[in-house]
Parts: structure tokens; C-alpha cells; sequence
């Protein structure tokens, strides 16, 4: 959780809190791009040196960094073979992690990457949530797409859902259809309302 904007803070209970480091501590060890305070635009205000520091250049420093480790959309391809029902999970993990698991029987994983991105820096826990903006969902016959367990039957925004426990996307499909989901996941910080997104392109097809 990011260090408040506003108020009282200290350096062992605030900022010692927010980034960690040795006790005892001094305000040498919390210079932006030092070992324990990432240099982002978060922390612009925190100096990089310790003339002229004062804690109030620490409001709303983070230890955690908003930000994708991976460049690239998601673009997640599964196929199954003939005549078998299959499953395929996209999990959200409480990291930001977006991965692919196969259940059931017929899975072929050798097209797509089996994971995509993740917030770095950090875990970002209960503080942050995500959602999607759906632009395209197309569901086959005895298919489904969810998000947290909610089905997704229409286009636009998800609402928001936490990151402290897992949330998936799963999409179900069986051999006489596909199913396909195309949008983007947004992250955010709930008490900055920092935000990340990323576009993915979802296909599950049976039929290939």
C-alpha cells in the first residue's frame, strides 16, 4: 500500500513500513533508485540524494510499480482435438500474473504463450483490483466465459474485482464451436487509482 498523501509519517513506521530495508534504518537507505526505493514516476518527489530530504517528499511513494513485465499483447490460442469437451482457465493472480491452464482432455498448448505479464515490483494484494473492457465475446454452443464468476455475454466493462484472492477468466468450449474473447485488462491502485492495462485476444477453438 502506498504511503499516504497527506499527514504524519515516520521513518520507521511509514516509510520503513512502505520499502522495507535494515533495522536500524536511516534516510540513506531511502534515496530514489536506491536498493529499497524504485525509481518510477510514482516516486518522483523522493530525491536521489540525501540533501534537502524531508519526509514529505515521500507522500504517496510506493514500493510496488504499476507497470506490465512483458511488452507484448496476450494472444492465447487453444485447440483440442476431436471429439473431447475441454476447458481452458486464464487466471488473475493475486500478483497480476495472467496464465493458462488446461482441463480435461485433448489440449494442445503449442499455440500461444501459457502466460502474459504481471505487474513488477511487488505484490500488490487487497490494494488493487482489475477488470475488462470487453469488445468482442463469442460463446459456442455449450461454451461459457466468465470473469470471477460472472458470465460475460456482452461487450464493455467488467465491474472491478479485488486481487487478494485469485480471479479467472475461464472459457469453456466443446468440440462443434468455438469460444472467443477479445478486450482489455485494466489493474489499478485503489487508493491512487493508478492504472495499467493490456489488450488480449482469447480464442479457444475445438475445432482446428
Amino acid at each position: 500500500m502506498a504511503i499516504p498523501g497527506s499527514g504524519p509519517i515516520s521513518l520507521t513506521g511509514t516509510i520503513q513500513g512502505e520499502f522495507g530495508g535494515a533495522t536500524p534504518t536511516s534516510m540513506s537507505e531511502y534515496l530514489r533508485g536506491g536498493a529499497n526505493v524504485p525509481d518510477t514516476a510514482t516516486n518522483v518527489n523522493i530525491k536521489s540524494s540525501a540533501v534537502n530530504m524531508s519526509f514529505s517528499n515521500y507522500y504517496n511513494g510506493a514500493k510496488f510499480t504499476l507497470a506490465f513485465d512483458n511488452a507484448d499483447n496476450i494472444n492465447l490460442v487453444d485447440r483440442g482435438g476431436s471429439g473431447n469437451v475441454y476447458q481452458v482457465i486464464y487466471t488473475i493472480n493475486p500478483s497480476g500474473t495472467f496464465t493458462k491452464q488446461g482441463l480435461q482432455y485433448g489440449l494442445d498448448f503449442s499455440f500461444g504463450p501459457d502466460s502474459w505479464g504481471s505487474p513488477t515490483g511487488g505484490t500488490p494484494g487487497s490494494n488493487y483490483e482489475a477488470r475488462l473492457n470487453i469488445s468482442t465475446v463469442a460463446t459456442a454452443s455449450g461454451g461459457a466465459t466468465t470473469f470471477s464468476g460472472v458470465s460475460i455475454t456482452s461487450t464493455g466493462f467488467t465491474s472491478w474485482q479485488s486481487l487478494s484472492s485469485a480471479r479467472a477468466i475461464v472459457v469453456t468450449s466443446n468440440d462443434f464451436g468455438l469460444s472467443r474473447l477479445i478486450g482489455t485488462l485494466y489493474i489499478r491502485n485503489i487508493s491512487t487509482l493508478a492504472e495499467i492495462s493490456r489488450s488480449f485476444d482469447i480464442l479457444a477453438d475445438p475445432t482446428y
